[in-house]
């Protein structure tokens, strides 16, 4: 049985907006052209985005080619607004970003009044035209709707479909998952949370030492194939990871997840006590919650997650530990595993003439204990046998009965 103290995540988030941003950015961008009626381009025209749950602007303007670009957006609900003289309003609602999404905006304005306005709502999913990456997208309901194993957040990368798992252990340390995406090789993908490198580089191999909180998370994108030169470093696909944000409510969540023996069924090896077998002890706790909300309305936010894991556990093992013969150093009675006896007396043409003039080599004077080892093994009692143990066959027991000594042999 083992103890693992608890492992606390915590991560503070909070929206900063500036005009540059580093490359491999988790944030989403709308662009487009705008046009009059008969198709020609509008320039000067003014777009705005909204984003719905913080009510934070980012606005652009069009150049002579009537082209826009609204960059650095994060995630989620938007409406657009596309304003220019004699032209009705343009507003566009109901529009989501998603990581690293390229969204596509085309607009034709209509002759009119500029208090008027044409709202469009509804509209079908745009196709893909701005990118060519292959990638799937993991929404935050799938990540907390899900039993991913043991609540760690990158077990959602195998809903891709492109994902092989080699190894993730079962254990709140912290591991690194082994997986391998669309055929490359494993523990070779590049990894990014909000845009920051999550990667450790052990050996030349850039292991993901990072794996958040699911509650922290919002969404997670795996780039399987044909993805953008800015996401360099990779020779097995790209993971991108974007956390949660406040917004101008607050919310909070709490949560627990547990697992106990008492639901779990007993493996093969299980031990056996009145007559039946009984699961190893398994106490596994993970416990959080999670706050966000406005620190400046429409300006600044932020979000707190907490995470603790409690884990308590034990395993059976088994042993094939010597019979006393053998102790005593008579392996005459040696049996397989099928009981059949296994030869112990050395061939004569096996045996050279200084092995020959030690003695009679045969089972019972062969193989006994001499002197020095009988006095190494009373000073240094590496393993206390159980003291009823069957005289010609191997026997099995449970590393219960299996004791190791602290101190230290002595010198003969």
């Amino acid at each position: 049985m083992f103890r693992v103290r608890a492992l606390v995540s915590a991560f503070f988030t909070g929206v900063f907006f500036a005009a540059i941003v580093a490359a491999q950015s988790n944030m989403a961008t709308i662009s487009g052209v705008i046009t009059d009626p008969q198709g020609g381009v509008i320039p000067q025209a003014n777009v705005t985005a909204t984003d719905v749950a913080t009510g934070v602007q980012t606005a652009a303007t069009t150049n002579s080619t009537g082209f826009y670009r609204l960059q650095n957006l994060p995630i989620g609900a938007y409406s657009v607004a596309v304003e220019h003289s004699g032209f009705h309003k343009y507003i566009r609602k109901d529009i989501v970003l998603t990581t690293g999404q390229e969204f596509g905006l085309d607009v034709k304005l209509e002759i009119g009044a500029t208090g008027q306005a044409v709202t469009v709502t509804g509209e079908a999913a745009p196709i893909e035209t701005r990118t060519s990456d292959i990638n799937t997208l993991i929404e935050s309901k799938s990540i907390e709707a899900l039993p991913l194993g043991n609540r760690r957040t990158l077990n959602a990368v195998q809903l891709s479909g492109a994902a092989v798992f080699v190894s993730y252990p079962n254990t709140p340390a912290n591991v690194n998952p082994n997986f391998s995406i669309a055929g490359g090789r494993s523990q070779s993908q590049m990894a990014w949370i909000d845009g920051g490198n999550a990667q450790n580089m052990r050996m030349g191999v850039g292991q993901i030492n990072l794996d958040p909180p699911i509650e922290a998370i919002q969404e997670v994108k795996v780039l399987s194939n044909n993805y953008s030169a800015e996401y360099g470093a990779s020779a097995g696909g790209v993971i991108i990871e974007t956390t949660r944000s406040g917004t101008n409510q607050y919310h909070g969540t709490a949560s627990e997840f547990f697992r106990n023996n008492a639901m779990d069924a007993p493996g093969f090896f299980a031990s056996i006590q009145n007559g039946s077998k009984v699961s190893p002890e398994l106490r596994y706790n993970v416990f959080g919650g999670t706050v966000g909300g406005p620190i400046r309305k429409d300006k600044t936010f932020f979000f707190f997650n907490y995470e603790g894991q409690r884990l308590r556990t034990g395993s059976n093992t088994v042993l094939t530990v010597p019979t006393l013969l053998q102790r005593a150093g008579d392996f005459s009675q040696t049996l397989t595993t099928a009981g059949k006896l296994i030869p112990s007396t050395i061939p004569a043409r096996r045996s050279s003439s200084v092995a020959l003039t030690c003695g009679n080599p045969s089972p019972t004077t062969l193989f006994r204990e001499q002197p020095s080892i009988r006095s190494a093994r009373h000073s240094w009692p590496i393993i206390r046998f159980p003291t009823r143990l069957p005289a010609t066959s191997p026997a099995r027991v449970t590393s219960a009965a299996i004791r190791l000594p602290a101190h230290r042999p002595t010198s003969t």
